[in-house]
């Protein structure tokens, strides 16, 4: 919130005023807050009013599924569920904690139950909507009047086959995050925007000591998201009218990059050093290149805030093909004049991974469940739940709101503007994570190749098309 005198309006004691504090007695302080609140836009939480879109549903008791960190959900029990209780005293919410597992929930289908309403993952649409196992959400959205506010692109994870499936709740946006002082300590001055570029930058970044790593230049590359990105980057995806299309030139190129870079962070050979695991390395300063979301930055903000300005968000890097111009370590820290690539097939590309919420199909309480989503797609309950992870909120409105203000969170929302692509949706993501994951653990051990690594990713996932009888295409 900015310094300085905030005036409001003097707020009447009425028998609305009244009502309110009985009900919750948090009424009167959310309005003098909200005053305060929109002056530092954010967007204030009314603990009362329903939307008024919502219905009255009868009595029911919901088992929900969602994923987060422990302060995501720690907001949803000590402020966001108590605010949906008392608008729906009939309705009891109770709260399951963890990602949505396919396998897993197919065995608790099979045993006849599943979560009335989950949060489900950026990937998973196709092998949810093709098992029925979700209930469409079209027939309820014209009633509802709220997707004219989202991001286009943030309704595509949830969509299949024409339908609309879900509505996102929140989009994680990975980005490049350097370290100012690091690349000017190695000599570097300029953020680098080229695949070659990233891997000299993260190979003299790396500082040993003792024969120990204690800075890594990057954290060890993911197969799953780090392929993903790399291949979309060269204009490729997984599969295309049912067949593999991973498994040519591009997608050796996209194995060999991650190759060059696991490299590229232990080019002495050494091991880093034992005891230094941390859940974000990267804001403990032990990383000096990595690609995450901006929950990383949220724990900086928490741990060292005055480190924040060390850092700078960087445009996902292309092959040397593209000839866009780099940015200067002198530069302002947050907005880049950085220019698409001119080649067309190579893009930089951020990856967005959307989480959205939907019905259950074996649900016995589709309305009861229908209420919840709306309440926490509602612009300040979404915005309270997002600001946890620090993660991009899905609706337009929000974009400068609450804690979306910040400088590094608007160079976020550029990055997602400009570059971002949705994770592809694949027919079953454990077996694609998996079969990425293992690909790229048997290259870096070095057991295979990058061409050999890849030739087996495109056969495995050939025949786990056809095994499901897959049609469509992963973008």
């Amino acid at each position: 919130m900015a310094s300085g005198r905030i005036g409001g309006p003097t707020i009447p004691v009425t028998r609305t005023t009244r009502r309110r504090l009985m009900l919750g007695g948090l009424a009167a302080l959310t309005s003098a807050a909200g005053v305060a609140a929109a002056a530092c836009g954010q967007v204030p939480v009314d603990p009362i009013a329903p939307a008024r879109s919502y219905r009255s549903p009868g009595p029911a008791k919901l088992l929900v599924q969602m994923d987060g960190t422990w302060e995501t959900h720690r907001v949803l029990r000590e402020q966001l569920l108590p605010i949906f209780k008392r608008r729906h005293a009939n309705i009891e919410v109770t709260l399951r904690t963890g990602a949505v597992e396919l396998p897993t929930l197919r065995r608790e289908v099979a045993a006849g139950g599943m979560p009335d309403l989950a949060l489900y993952g950026a990937a998973q649409s196709p092998a949810l909507a093709e098992a029925k196992l979700t209930v469409p959400l079209d027939s309820r959205l014209s009633s509802w009047g709220q997707l004219g506010d989202f991001l286009p692109g943030s309704l595509t994870s949830s969509q299949w086959s024409g339908k609309q499936w879900g509505l996102p709740l929140s989009t994680e946006v990975r980005l490049h995050l350097w370290r100012k002082n690091v690349l000017a300590d190695v000599e570097i001055d300029r953020i680098p925007t080229t695949w070659d570029e990233a891997v000299d930058a993260i190979r003299r970044s790396v500082l040993v000591e003792r024969g120990a790593i204690v800075r890594e230049g990057n954290p060890r590359p993911e197969g799953w998201t780090a392929f993903s990105a790399a291949l979309l980057t060269l204009g490729k995806t997984f599969i295309t009218a049912g067949h593999a299309e991973c498994g040519g030139a591009e997608g050796v190129a996209a194995m060999a990059h991650l190759n060059s870079v696991y490299k590229a962070t232990r080019p002495t050979g050494n091991q880093p050093i034992r005891g230094r695991v941390t859940n974000f390395p990267f804001a403990t300063g032990s990383l000096a290149h990595t690609v995450e979301s901006a929950t990383t930055l949220r724990a900086l903000a928490q741990t060292n805030p005055q480190q924040l300005d060390d850092v700078v968000i960087g445009d996902p890097p292309v092959p040397s093909l593209a000839s866009a111009p780099s940015v200067s370590l002198s530069a302002a820290p947050v907005t880049s004049q950085v220019a698409p690539p001119s080649t067309p097939k190579n893009r930089p590309a951020a990856l967005l991974s959307t989480d959205w919420l939907a019905i259950g199909s074996l649900s016995k309480a589709q309305d009861q469940a229908w209420a919840f989503p709306q309440y926490l797609l509602e612009p300040s309950t979404m915005l309270a739940f997002n600001e946890t992870r620090y993660f991009l909120p899905p609706r337009k409105s929000l974009g400068a709101m609450g804690y979306m203000r910040q400088p590094h969170l608007q160079r976020m929302a550029e990055v997602a503007g400009r570059f971002g692509h949705a994770l592809p949706r694949v027919p079953d993501d454990t077996v694609f994570r998996n079969t990425l994951r293992n690909a790229v653990d048997d290259m870096f051990a070095g057991r295979t190749t990058p061409e050999d690594a890849t030739s087996a990713v495109s056969r495995r996932l050939q025949q786990e098309v056809e095994r499901l009888g897959f049609k469509g295409d992963t973008t």
